[in-house]
């Protein structure tokens, strides 16, 4: 989302594939919310100050209808509460750092 164009980019790809939804890491916004376009809504949970980490979910609007909850927790984790003909789902999105880190921020990867 950082880079110009991005979301855009974005917002195309599962319509070409036919995902309903999309969870995203490495968004690299800021702040958190819902944003709605024409074709799906953007559920996002990034850091308030920096360009940095970020998580989401990318839900088309045929099953926008079904979204109960977006809670963001940290810039590292969110969730997202839908509807389903005989239980509700919860879908965690959690970012987690790659084995090319240093062990001390893969320690500390769930903390705020």
């Amino acid at each position: 989302m950082y880079i110009a164009g991005a979301l855009k980019t974005l917002i195309n790809q599962p319509s070409a594939y036919k995902m309903d939804i999309v969870a995203l890491q490495e968004m690299r916004g800021t702040g958190s919310g819902i944003l709605d376009k024409r074709d799906c809504t953007l559920f996002y949970s990034c850091d308030n100050k920096d360009h940095l980490l970020g998580t989401g979910f990318l839900v088309s609007k045929r099953i926008k209808h079904l979204i109960i909850d977006f809670k963001p927790i940290i810039p590292k984790i969110c969730t997202l509460r839908m509807r389903g003909k005989f239980f509700n789902y919860i879908i965690v999105n959690g970012h987690a750092p790659t084995e090319i880190c240093d062990d001390q921020e893969k320690d500390g990867v769930f903390m705020p």
